[in-house]
């Protein structure tokens, strides 16, 4: 598996580049190379590190927004598919998820909105060539920012759109019922973004695709262990499990250890959900 390496931290929250991100950055460099010569494989590496600059803006988006409803942030994971922020726990209202799920494409708006001002000022125009290369590069900005506002909002679990979606069902269905509609509206989603990308050769959306597929089940699988523990029946037997010394008594036979993908103990008796993941696609 590949590893993922820190890249420094920001309001606290450490940012971690995925091993696969170079392999993306390599493609790209050699596409551009035999497109349009170094020149052209430059620019191209430099847009996509500007994209994924944008992820991470729109990533502590959500991440300074959950915050505020005490919500914190293990760190963000940067790959080939978008961003990941891993929050430790769920918002416990629609409200609060809706907040934190709009909060991400509000940045890409506000960038995109500084963008233009910079676009149409008189600045660009009296620089000549540099600020021709300054405009299609601001140009570019706006574009990018523009693009992941609209993909973002896809009522598509597990994106923004999807979590919007998502919380505005659960006030009248209840969070877990909300839960199998917008992954029911995900996987339909999904199915037609895959035809699309069948139909036009853009590999990289059939695989973005095929990961709303497969998170929106991750997504069920989480609601339904909300589900399992906050019911009455769960929380006495935990109890009861606990005053009884649980699996500490007569030794550990019969039970397996559980832990997250860092390695980190889950626990000794049920699987329990550490972090969450707030994915957010390029």
């Amino acid at each position: 598996m590949m590893k993922t390496r820190s890249l420094g931290k920001i309001f606290g929250v450490e940012v971690k580049l995925h091993g696969t991100f170079l392999f993306l950055l390599a493609f790209v460099a050699l596409s551009g190379l035999f497109r349009g010569g170094p020149i052209e494989a430059g620019l191209s590496v430099a847009l996509s590190i500007v994209i994924f600059g944008v992820v991470v803006l729109h990533e502590f988006g959500h991440i300074l927004t959950a915050r505020r409803f005490g919500i914190r942030t293990k760190d963000v994971i940067l790959s080939p598919l978008g961003g990941m922020a891993r929050l430790e726990r769920l918002p416990t209202s629609p409200g609060q998820e809706i907040a934190v799920a709009l909060a991400g494409p509000a940045v890409n708006l506000a960038l995109a909105g500084l963008g233009a001002a910079l676009l149409y000022s008189p600045l660009w125009a009296q620089s000549g060539s540099v600020g021709l290369f300054l405009g299609a590069l601001t140009s570019w900005f706006v574009t990018i920012n523009l693009v992941l506002l609209g993909f973002n909002l896809i009522p598509a679990l597990p994106m923004d759109g999807g979590r919007v979606l998502r919380a505005a069902l659960t006030l009248k269905y209840g969070y877990l019922k909300a839960t199998q509609k917008a992954a029911k509206v995900a996987r339909w989603s999904a199915l037609l973004m895959a035809l699309y990308a069948l139909y036009s050769g853009q590999l990289m959306l059939l695989l973005i695709a095929g990961f709303v597929f497969v998170m929106s089940w991750m997504e069920l699988v989480q609601a339904s262990v909300r589900q399992t523990q906050q019911n009455p029946l769960y929380q006495i037997f935990r109890s009861f499990q606990q005053t009884q010394g649980g699996p500490t008594r007569g030794g550990n036979q019969g039970y397996s250890q559980v832990v997250d993908q860092d390695g980190n103990p889950v626990s000794n008796t049920a699987y329990r959900v550490r972090s969450v993941r707030w994915v957010d696609e390029v």
